[in-house]
């Protein structure tokens, strides 16, 4: 039985406020905060169950458990440091509940029947976390530096994720956020994780072509520029973490890629998230030159309909009229586009690949 991403969030925090943070941006995305597990998500419980047992092995059986029932988490949310209750020469970083998680997903990522399993972990820092927080969103995988057990299989295990950047990136995607900030940017910051994530999932999807499926199951195509072979951005969002994927690896330098369905069931997403990187460009000191040449790729990876060429036009010769933008596609979808409405405004700036 395959086991897939599911639309549950965990959440363990002691800050009361996150969980009305949470609740709109989660809502706008079919994602809500899981409340049946109580166990996992209900600090008190948790606490009092460590201190009868000493222990939180009982947080991997049930975490077993949720995902053989509900599929993974879209992500887990979880406070930085946690007080478990357990005397401190057993806990003295207060990382216990942190640490349990990270090699829940560790060991279970070796098991038959877990081989897509995410660890997506949405880290909530406070200021004084500050330093270690961005430490920890330059180079993720330090996280496992934290980890150490008394079983030699599982520090064995814990050392390849540490020693192989590329194992831990398909495994883990993990992002900090600081819920000391006011709510509307603590909030921005969960909707951009919460769209990394979508996108990560979307680029391991092949493409479907099937003319049967429906196009409302085919999501909004994701805008994937690589700056440089250290960068890529995906819907804006830097993702260093994809930097050694091979998905990535023949991706050309200050191209901006298309990939998915700009189809009309997307059509104005997609739109929008591609005037927006071209106005704001990548990063901030990293903006786009009305005067440089810009690619927009449509190859096979980009599914087209009737709709996009309109689109097309619209962002072309209105929205962003004053950018040097060439669209490069492949024959079929060069076809399409010759087919569709307005295509004799923006023929001179369609070129094949």
């Amino acid at each position: 039985m395959t086991i897939n991403l599911s639309n549950q969030i965990l959440l363990l925090s002691d800050n009361n406020r996150i969980s009305l943070s949470l609740k709109k941006v989660l809502s706008e995305n079919n994602l809500e905060v899981n409340s049946d597990y109580i166990n996992l998500t209900s600090l008190s419980l948790i606490r009092k169950i460590i201190k009868n047992t000493q222990n939180t092995s009982f947080i991997r059986t049930e975490y077993l458990k949720f995902i053989q029932q509900k599929g993974y988490p879209f992500f887990i949310a979880i406070d930085y440091k946690i007080d478990s209750g357990l005397p401190n020469e057993l806990d003295p970083d207060q990382l216990k509940i942190l640490k349990t998680f990270l090699i829940s997903i560790s060991i279970l990522a070796k098991g038959k029947g877990f081989e897509n399993i995410k660890g997506n972990i949405l880290l909530l820092t406070k200021n004084e976390n500050n330093a270690i927080a961005q430490e920890y969103e330059k180079n993720p995988h330090f996280i496992m530096n934290i980890i150490k057990t008394k079983d030699p299989v599982v520090n064995k295990l814990l050392e390849q994720l540490k020693s192989n950047r590329n194992e831990f990136n398909k495994l883990f995607f993990i992002k900090t956020t600081n819920f000391e900030k006011n709510s509307n940017d603590f909030t921005f910051d969960i909707k951009n994780y919460i769209d990394a994530i979508k996108a990560r999932e979307n680029l391991r999807k092949p493409v479907n072509t099937s003319p049967k499926m429906s196009s409302e199951n085919n999501p909004p195509a994701s805008i994937i520029y690589k700056l440089n072979e250290d960068k890529i951005f995906i819907d804006s969002i830097l993702n260093e973490d994809e930097k050694n994927d091979e998905n990535f690896s023949l991706l050309k330098n200050k191209q901006i890629y298309i990939k998915g369905y700009w189809t009309n069931k997307t059509q104005l997403e997609v739109s929008e998230k591609l005037l927006q990187f071209i106005k704001t460009g990548p990063e901030k000191d990293n903006k786009f030159d009305k005067e440089e040449n810009i690619n927009i790729i449509l190859d096979n990876n980009t599914k087209l309909d009737a709709s996009t060429a309109p689109s097309l036009v619209q962002l072309l010769a209105r929205d962003l009229i004053n950018y040097k933008i060439s669209v490069k596609t492949s024959n079929e979808n060069n076809e399409i586009l010759q087919k569709s409405e307005g295509y004799k405004l923006i023929q001179k700036q369609i070129k094949l690949l």
